[in-house]
C-alpha cells in the first residue's frame, strides 16, 4: 500500500559545503518535506539518470527524509535551480506507477 503523499515531496533546504581542498568538487545535503519510500527513490534516481546524473557525481544516497550526493565542480547553483523540477518529475512518475499497479 502506499501511504505517502509523494506529490507532497519538496526540498526544505539544501547545503552544498566544499568536498575537500584538493577537489573542486562540493557535497550536497538535502533535507526533504517527508521520507520517500523506495519507489519514490527509484523514481528519482531514473529521473536523475535521466538528465545525464543532474549535476551529481555518482548516485545520491537516501537517509530517511534527505539525501546527500556529491556535485560537479561549479554546478552548485544549477543544482538548486533545477532541483524542483526533479522532484516533482519523481513524484509524478512514482504516482504514475502507483496508479499503473492499482490497476492490474
Amino acid at each position: 500500500m502506499f501511504t505517502m503523499n509523494s506529490s507532497q515531496i519538496t526540498a526544505r533546504t539544501i547545503t552544498v559545503t566544499p568536498a575537500s581542498t584538493a577537489s573542486a568538487s562540493s557535497e550536497v545535503v538535502v533535507q526533504l518535506s517527508a521520507s520517500p519510500d523506495p519507489r519514490w527513490q527509484a523514481c528519482f534516481h531514473f529521473v536523475v539518470q535521466g538528465r545525464d546524473g543532474f549535476f551529481l557525481q555518482g548516485r545520491p544516497v537516501f537517509d530517511n527524509a534527505s539525501f546527500h550526493g556529491v556535485l560537479q565542480a561549479g554546478q552548485a547553483e544549477a543544482f538548486r535551480q533545477e532541483l524542483p523540477d526533479v522532484l516533482v518529475s519523481a513524484s509524478v512518475l512514482a504516482r504514475a506507477q502507483v496508479n499503473k499497479d492499482a490497476a492490474r
